[in-house]
C-alpha cells in the first residue's frame, strides 16, 4: 500500500496490526517506524513525532526512534540540535549507519551545505539502495553536475544502452533522462522516450500515483511547465516532503504562475519547515 502511495489505507493497516497486543517488540518497532515515515511523507509531523518518541521510549528504546526525532526537528529548523544528535549517534555502535549517513546528507542539503556529497558517498557505501542513489543524484544534479550523476546512475548498471534503459529502475531512470538531457548526451531522446513508455503503460493499467516523477519529467526532460504545475499540484495533496515542495515552487515558477504555491507557503509557516533551496527560489 505504501509503495503505491495509498498512504491512508496504508496507516489503516499499521494502526491495526499495532493494536495488537501480543505484536513482538521488533515487528512492533518496524511498523512504528513505517508508521512514522508514512505520517512524515503526508505532511501529519506532530502524529509522526509521537511514534518516533515511543520508539526511543522504553521498552523499545531504539536509536531509529532518536534519528527520526532528529530528523523531523531538523525539519522544522532545529537544524544544530538535529546535526548534533545525529552525529552522537552515529558513533553509537548499534546505530543504523547508512540511515544516519543519509539523514545528514539530506540534513545538510536542506541547509545549502556542501558537506551533503561526502554523506551521500558515506550513505551508499554503507548501503547501495535504490532511494540513496537517486537522492545522491539529485543533489549531484542541482550542484550542476549532470555528467556526475549520469555516472552514479549507471554505476554497475548494464553497459549495453538497451540493456541499460530497460533494466534501469523508474526512479533512476528519470534522473539519468534528466541528467542526458542537461548534457546534450545523444542518448537523451532514447531515455526521453523509454521512460514515456513506462508512465504510458503505468497510465493504462489505471496507475496514476507517482505524481512526483510525472512533474518532474515534464518539468526537466519534456519541458512542459504546466503539465508540470499539474503533476506537482496533484503530488502535493499526496506527499508533502521537502522534495514535493521544491518541485511544486519550481513548477509554479516555470509555469509563470507564482501563486499557484500557495499552498506550500502556507505549510512552510504552518510547520516552521526549513530548506535553503526553497529560499533560494524566492
Amino acid at each position: 500500500l505504501q509503495a503505491r502511495h495509498d498512504f491512508e489505507p496504508a496507516l489503516a493497516e499499521l494502526d491495526r496490526l499495532l493494536g495488537e497486543r501480543d505484536l513482538p517488540a521488533a515487528l512492533r518497532a518496524q511498523a512504528e517506524l513505517t508508521r512514522a515515515a508514512v505520517l512524515q511523507v503526508r505532511g501529519r509531523w506532530a502524529e509522526a513525532r509521537a511514534g518516533c518518541e515511543r520508539l526511543a521510549a522504553p521498552p523499545l528504546a531504539l536509536p531509529h526512534g532518536h534519528a527520526c526525532l532528529a530528523e523531523l526537528d531538523s525539519l522544522q529548523g532545529r537544524d544544530a540540535l538535529a546535526r548534533q544528535r545525529l552525529a552522537a549517534l552515529d558513533r553509537t555502535p548499534a546505530a543504523p549507519h547508512a540511515w544516519l549517513a543519509l539523514l545528514r546528507a539530506e540534513l545538510a542539503e536542506r541547509e545549502g551545505s556542501a558537506a551533503a556529497g561526502a554523506l551521500y558517498e558515506k550513505a551508499l557505501h554503507l548501503e547501495d539502495d535504490l532511494y540513496v542513489r537517486a537522492a545522491y543524484a539529485d543533489w549531484l544534479l542541482d550542484a550542476g553536475r549532470s555528467g556526475d550523476a549520469a555516472a552514479i546512475v549507471r554505476a554497475g548498471q548494464a553497459k549495453d544502452l538497451t540493456a541499460l534503459l530497460t533494466g534501469l529502475p523508474d526512479a533512476l531512470l528519470l534522473r539519468l533522462a534528466i541528467a542526458w538531457r542537461r548534457t546534450d548526451d545523444p542518448a537523451a531522446p532514447r531515455a526521453r522516450a523509454e521512460m514515456q513508455a513506462r508512465f504510458d503503460a503505468a497510465a493504462l493499467r489505471g496507475d496514476m500515483s507517482h505524481a512526483r516523477e510525472r512533474a518532474r519529467f515534464a518539468l526537466d526532460v519534456v519541458g512542459d511547465a504546466a503539465q508540470a504545475l499539474r503533476e506537482a499540484e496533484l503530488n502535493w495533496a499526496v506527499q508533502r516532503e521537502p522534495a514535493d515542495a521544491v518541485l511544486l515552487v519550481r513548477a509554479a515558477r516555470a509555469a509563470k504562475r507564482p501563486a499557484a504555491d500557495a499552498l506550500v507557503r502556507r505549510f512552510i509557516h504552518e510547520h516552521t519547515m526549513r530548506d535553503r533551496r526553497l529560499e533560494s527560489l524566492g
